[in-house]
């Protein structure tokens, strides 16, 4: 291991004193400096330079040394906090409007936000993260073992996955399932109910909790049909009718569709033109993630919302107090949101709630 040099253990030091509050407005003189640390005027002033470099302060020639007043008791200054997140996962439009959360509130207590999209880009930035969030980054995977030699485990936190080891805020995506078959099945009256899922192969992934969830509440419920179809995990839009029209050959009574997402639940529509079947007096639909569209589709679109705006500000929240934290063994933080049901016209039920549906 390198020997830190004596001007950057005091920098250090003195960096800590101004994003404590210690110092008000500006340093103490160099000779005063020297004195307390024991060393010569030279290293003092190759301290200086430091700080004015990780923009601390501000000297001023023959004046004071001045401390930038965005960095005054300001434990947040520049802290890196390091996002990573798949290209697919920051188009999304759910983690999208996270992540813009995200960074308007970091900028805004002057820590730096960085986001990273490869491994690559992480290994070539050149410093370690303070703090890393991991954005839906499946638990057994390899990809989150090498993220975790990047930072302690009391400064990882995961985005809308679970982990015993890590922070975590995550949708419960299992509750929402179960939450979407109990509200056809009980508010609205249908028993055969149909299921549109995908990335049911892998086991951690948010689509297949919610296709638990829904089997779940079927297991419960005997006098119910469900009936789930797995849409190929790199199917497109305009393929998916094909696999509405097979669970209608699995079952001909179908009269409502639950789509794991609301891009599958427009196929629904598709379907029901195709057809000729009035939404929802024939077949209902309900999909999940609230996309803008949802609302301009006729009739509109019911369907889930995972409270983006929350998520992020609980993110934020909870990357402040683990920056903050000085404790060696941080308690774990577990937070796991139930998306909201927003009733539409496309179930045919806009004004009556849900029932609450109980489940483990």
């Amino acid at each position: 291991m390198a020997i830190e040099s004596p001007y950057i253990k005091i920098a250090k030091e003195l960096a800590e004193r101004i994003c404590c509050g210690v110092y008000r407005g500006s340093l103490p003189s160099i000779s005063r400096l020297s004195t307390e640390f024991k060393v010569c005027d030279a290293t003092i002033k190759r301290t200086m330079s430091q700080l004015r470099d990780w923009d601390l302060v501000d000297g001023q020639q023959g004046k004071c040394v001045l401390i930038n007043p965005k960095a005054l008791g300001n434990p947040f200054f520049r802290r890196r906090i390091v996002v990573f997140a798949p290209m697919a996962k920051v188009y999304n439009p759910f983690y999208g409007s996270i992540l813009d959360h995200l960074n308007t509130s970091i900028s805004s207590v002057y820590a730096c936000f960085n986001l990273f999209v490869s491994l690559e880009q992480l290994k070539e930035c050149g410093f370690r993260p303070d703090l890393l969030i991991a954005v839906d980054i499946l638990p057994s995977s390899s990809l989150l073992q090498e993220l975790s030699g990047y930072v302690i485990p009391e400064r990882l936190i995961l985005l809308n996955q679970m982990h015993s080891r890590y922070h975590y805020i995550s949708t419960d995506n299992f509750r929402a399932g179960y939450a979407a078959i109990a509200y056809l099945a009980e508010t609205c009256g249908h028993r055969h109910i149909g299921f549109l899922a995908s990335q049911l192969q892998y086991s951690e992934a948010c689509l297949k909790k919610r296709h638990d969830g829904a089997l779940q509440y079927a297991s419960e419920h005997p006098e119910l049909v469900l009936t789930s179809v797995e849409i190929p995990d790199k199917g497109i839009a305009d393929e998916y009718l094909p696999w509405v029209e097979k669970l209608y050959q699995l079952d001909p009574e179908i009269s409502a569709i639950f789509g794991s997402t609301d891009l599958i639940a427009v196929s629904v529509y598709a379907y029901a033109t195709k057809y000729k079947l009035n939404i929802p007096e024939d077949l209902a639909v309900l999909g999940f993630d609230n996309q803008r569209y949802s609302r301009t589709l006729y009739p509109p679109l019911s369907t889930f919302s995972e409270k983006s705006d929350e998520m992020g500000r609980h993110l934020f929240e909870l990357a402040k107090q683990l920056l903050i934290c000085k404790s060696p063994a941080i308690p774990q933080s577990r937070m796991i949101i139930l998306p909201e049901l927003l009733i539409r016209q496309s179930t045919g039920r806009e004004n009556i709630p849900p029932t609450k549906p109980e489940c483990t």
